[in-house]
């Protein structure tokens, strides 16, 4: 996991009130390589990964998840939000580290 995604993560804990430990970053069902590097990780792979650790928390997912996470993504690596789409992938695309 690079300094990007760290830095989005707590983006996303602070705009959904969750903590440090509510993001399982094992729960984020993506490929790996040999290094732990997410492979091909979306936008939309996140916003799901938030919408369950929200409701993993016994709470209910709020409506407008995808917009607040993709504000997240793009103030990480400094681009106009509406640059990021569903499909975006976080290190090939949207140049995460």
């Amino acid at each position: 996991m690079g300094i990007d995604f760290l830095d989005c993560c707590f983006r996303i804990e602070e705009e959904f009130g969750l903590s440090r430990l509510d993001l399982d970053i094992e729960k984020l069902d993506v490929p790996r390589n040999e290094k732990g590097t997410l492979i091909g990780a979306t936008a939309s792979d996140v916003t799901r990964w938030v919408e369950s650790s929200i409701v993993a928390q016994g709470k209910e997912a709020p409506v407008g998840v995808w917009p607040r996470v993709r504000s997240c993504i793009a103030d990480t690596v400094s681009i106009p939000p509406d640059k990021v789409a569903p499909t975006s992938r976080l290190i090939e695309d949207l140049g995460f580290t």
